[in-house]
């Protein structure tokens, strides 16, 4: 109380101590983010960490850094070498977490928790130097640290590009401010800054925007003529650098974009309706999920969504409203609101790369930097200050920080995750391609198939899904081989011929009535162009199609054109490996077995697929004497090409008498090649008719091509 008045003071008299805000802002940063700790790898993280041998130990460290981050041996198809992203710091982290956690998932989310808490901190220190008061820098701070668009680059494994490339930021903008003090332990700060920054993603470029802040306030004043001259004459080595980076990237790194090509009066339309995104995503973060908000493309032209560019126009036009009524009397919070928006137009992968999501929460980790300083500097003025304010700003991030919580734990499980994703925006192409894998590898290849007509279907109508009908035309074609039984060697030889024509990037057909099924994929069209980038995975579907129907020649042919440039791909190797087996390749397919488990993930098929190449050799090994067929039988038994088997033992039915065993074992045998007829009357010369019925649904639970029931409890989409 003041003693002369009696009334309660407008501001408050002290502020809590330093190192009291600093634990509070760490428990706050880790608390928020804590539910998705114990979760899986998900989506990109299985092909950038669990299923790529490179960052599985340290032996391959040069091509970290002579390398694209997507140059895996996970993913074989082109489209890895066409991602123009040159992060070795990123890649530095995940050898160094899976060292340390022998793999499992928690490693690597303790990483990005911890450092995303050391980000809020370092933000915290800044801020201080930016905005006078040590509360209302923590207030900023705090917004940065709980904000539910933050959920997304902290809870994803992958997400760490963001945070890596803001905590070298960061440094770098520690180390500029010792050295304005001639402390020349700066500039060593700096260097190791931009280095980790500009080694963790290409955003970095960003850094003139910061330092220019920076520069600003070791003499702050309004925003005028003579301060932008005195920072650009400080800051412009900044912009030297990233000029040049720019330069060098866009000359070394291939870059492709799936999307039509980009300009001037696409471009426009593109940023506002991101900027309206943006806005809503900010003020109302509800949606958070990763394919919120793809780019439309109608007919081989991008369009923007007019209600998002309406409100993307008057955000700008409030922005720069603001920052001119703020450029004498706050000119802080002005800069905050200009390095926003300049720090959102080099995260855009549209601009940048030409990527297909045009906003991701993760694409605001960098940019809220400046609304923190936004908001800082406003709660450092008199009215800011005042406890009423406080307080309902305090509210404000709570409910933020419970938001963020929430979203969190949909990254706890890889069923809570997809499912969010896909009820969020069905038309986001890796939500559909994960539920078309999960059902094919659950054995439903008849629902999966369901589910890519249903895709077909959300693209024909126009709205843009058809980015993503590429990766999903292939996922079509491994549920038809799925759908097919050997037998069925009409249908395998039209598969053969659709896959080897579109791995020529050539147009072509597969009509297969059976299934309702009609793709096509015409000439000069932008589809063929990105089929182009699976052109190995065409490849082994179409040799696998060959290797079932006998065709070994076409099926090698297959083998070696994907293996050409892709010796460490153990998702080609492995099916490889079966492939030349059955052509009696076996010690080259041994060969290919090990080298496929040597470079593939634990856990995987590929120890299953070498046991079966060497139960393969042990069978063509053995005497043939009386026993050829037996051999030939069971040789491509174990390989799992059931219909060559049932080729090579009927001839031997007309002889079957009452040997009991050959009569079941034919009979089973004929079944998983598709010979249902076959199968039934064998098998009802040595059973009754319901003792038959029995086995027929004992054995469909174990062939691929009979659909399988979903366990009780699980989750099927609509």
């Amino acid at each position: 109380m003041d003693r002369q008045s009696g009334t309660a003071p407008a501001v408050l008299p002290v502020e809590p101590r330093l190192w009291l805000l600093v634990v509070s802002l760490a428990i706050a940063a880790l608390a928020v983010m804590a539910a998705s700790i114990d979760g899986p790898f998900l989506f990109d993280d299985v092909a950038l960490i669990q299923g790529n041998h490179n960052v599985h130990g340290f032996e391959h460290w040069t091509e970290w850094f002579t390398k694209s981050l997507w140059d895996t041996n996970y993913d074989p198809s082109a489209i890895r070498e066409s991602r123009g992203f040159w992060r070795p710091i990123v890649l530095v982290s995940y050898a160094f977490d899976w060292w340390v956690g022998g793999g499992a998932p928690i490693a690597f989310h303790i990483t990005n928790l911890l450092v995303h808490a050391l980000n809020a901190v370092l933000l915290f220190f800044i801020l201080i130097g930016w905005v006078k008061g040590r509360l209302a820098a923590f207030f900023g701070a705090l917004l940065f640290a709980v904000h539910p668009v933050q959920t997304e680059p902290v809870a994803w494994i992958a997400g760490r590009t963001d945070s890596f490339c803001v905590l070298g930021l960061l440094v770098a903008l520690l180390g500029l401010r010792r050295c304005s003090g001639r402390h020349w332990s700066g500039l060593a700060l700096l260097a190791i800054g931009l280095v980790v920054a500009f080694g963790s993603k290409e955003a970095a470029v960003v850094f003139p925007v910061l330092a220019a802040i920076e520069v600003w306030a070791w003499q702050p004043g309004p925003l005028d003529a003579r301060a932008a001259r005195r920072v650009l004459r400080r800051s412009w080595p900044f912009v030297a650098i990233s000029v040049i980076y720019f330069a060098t990237h866009r000359l070394l790194v291939n870059a492709s974009s799936p999307l039509p090509r980009l300009n001037a009066f696409n471009a426009v339309p593109l940023a506002l309706e991101a900027w309206g995104r943006y806005a809503a995503l900010l003020l109302w973060p509800d949606d958070l999920t990763l394919g919120r908000a793809m780019v439309r493309v109608e007919r081989e032209a991008i369009v923007a969504h007019p209600a998002y560019m309406a409100l993307g126009a008057v955000t700008l036009l409030v922005v720069l409203a603001s920052v001119w009524r703020f450029r004498r009397t706050q000119p802080a919070a002005g800069l905050g609101l200009l390095s926003f928006g300049a720090m959102l137009l080099p995260v855009s992968g549209i601009l940048w790369l030409g990527y297909y999501i045009l906003v991701s929460p993760r694409f605001l980790y960098m940019p809220l930097i400046g609304l923190a300083l936004a908001l800082a500097a406003m709660l450092s003025t008199r009215a800011g200050r005042h406890p009423s304010v406080r307080f309902a700003c305090f509210g404000l991030l709570t409910l933020f920080a419970g938001r963020a919580f929430v979203r969190g734990s949909d990254f706890s499980s890889e069923e809570a995750f997809w499912r969010r994703e896909i009820s969020a925006n069905e038309r986001y192409p890796a939500a559909q391609q994960f539920l078309i894998s999960r059902e094919l590898n659950a054995g439903r290849p008849r629902y999966a198939l369901r589910l890519a007509h249903g895709w077909f279907q959300l693209a024909e109508a126009g709205d843009g899904s058809e980015i993503g009908t590429a990766s999903l035309i292939r996922s079509t074609v491994a549920a038809v081989l799925a759908l097919t039984p050997d037998v069925d060697r009409q249908s395998l030889r039209a598969v053969q011929a659709f896959t080897a024509t579109l791995a020529r990037a050539q147009p072509s057909e597969l009509e297969l009535p059976r299934l309702g099924l009609n793709l096509r994929v015409a000439a000069n069209s932008q589809l063929l162009n990105r089929i182009a980038n699976d052109r190995r995975q065409f490849l082994i579907m179409s040799g696998e199609a060959a290797s079932r129907i006998g065709d070994d020649a076409a099926a090698v042919q297959a083998v070696e054109s994907a293996l050409d440039g892709c010796s460490d791909c153990w998702t080609v190797l492995v099916t490889s490996a079966l492939l030349l087996a059955r052509a009696g390749e076996l010690d080259r397919a041994i060969e290919l077995a090990e080298r496929a488990v040597r470079y593939g993930p634990p856990g995987a098929r590929l120890a299953y697929t070498l046991d079966s190449v060497r139960q393969a050799a042990a069978w063509k090994s053995r005497p043939t004497t009386g026993t050829s067929t037996l051999s030939q039988v069971g040789f491509h038994s174990t390989l799992g090409s059931f219909g060559r088997a049932f080729a090579i033992a009927h001839p031997a039915i007309e002889h079957l008498t009452n040997d009991t065993a050959s009569v079941h074992a034919i009979g089973e045998l004929a079944f998983r090649a598709g010979d249902v007829n076959t199968s039934r009357d064998l098998l009802g010369r040595i059973l009754p008719a319901p003792a038959v019925d029995e086995r027929l649904a004992e054995l469909s639970r174990t062939v691929r091509w009979f659909e399988q029931p979903s366990a009780p409890g699980e989750w099927v989409p609509d």
